[in-house]
């Protein structure tokens, strides 16, 4: 273990270790990391039924694509997104090739305690309903 490892980053890898995971990969032939399922491809009536079963939130983790798949699809309800403060140089767009207008509303803006800002926004439905009303505010276990 690296000394310099946050607590609270330990606690998350362990949480997500033991989580339920769906792996999206075209190029992927078989996962081997622990309650994981491979798909190939982002199939609306599938995700749409995942997320009527019972138990916590879905959430998605480093997948620029796969969110722009999900949000062409209107699977998103509510987003979190996290920012580090450290500037690279260059990197990917947040959101790719999203072809209608999405209306978000901002929730909630907090600092962990490692310094990373996390944003909660809400997507609206058409009258400016919140498509989540139950939002949670930011914590640094809000997934779990």
């Amino acid at each position: 273990m690296n000394p310099s490892t946050y607590k609270s980053d330990l606690i998350i890898a362990h949480k997500i270790d033991d989580m339920i995971k769906i792996v999206y990969s075209r190029t992927l032939q078989n996962v081997t990391w622990k309650n994981s399922r491979l798909l190939k491809e982002v199939i609306p009536d599938e995700v749409e039924r995942l997320k009527r079963q019972p138990g916590k939130d879905m959430v998605i983790y480093g997948s620029g694509s796969i969110v722009s798949a999900f949000m062409q699809s209107g699977l998103i309800d509510e987003y979190r997104i996290f920012v580090n403060p450290v500037v690279l140089g260059s990197g990917k767009p947040l959101f790719k090739d999203i072809n209608q207008r999405v209306n978000l509303r901002h929730v909630d803006t907090r600092t962990l305690i490692t310094g990373t800002f996390c944003f909660a926004i809400s997507q609206l439905r058409k009258g400016g309903k919140d498509f989540h009303p139950g939002f949670r505010p930011c914590k640094a276990n809000a997934y779990f």
